[in-house]
């Protein structure tokens, strides 16, 4: 297992309790599920995932990839035609 892998398994081993006893623990929890999760993905693209510098488990590019092909196609924009008379 490489050392970003580690990294990975590391940071998820701390969201997924965190998202069942944060609102266990808590009456009004300090920090939402979307929250951790945001803090999830910050943690992935600061920490380096190895001793290459630069290489970070979660990559701009990588996302912007991915959310590019999981856009949904522009809706088509309706026709003004003239009233009728």
């Amino acid at each position: 297992m490489s050392t970003g892998e580690k990294l990975v398994l590391a940071v998820f081993a701390l969201a997924a309790p965190s998202w069942v006893f944060v609102p266990v623990v808590f009456d009004t929890p300090p920090i939402s599920d979307a929250g951790i999760a945001m803090v999830v993905r910050l943690l992935l693209f600061l920490l380096p995932a190895g001793a290459e510098r630069g290489v970070r488990p979660l990559e701009w590019a990588w996302l912007r990839r991915a959310r590019s092909c999981c856009r949904s196609p522009p809706r088509p924009t309706p026709s003004r035609s003239a009233p009728a008379t």
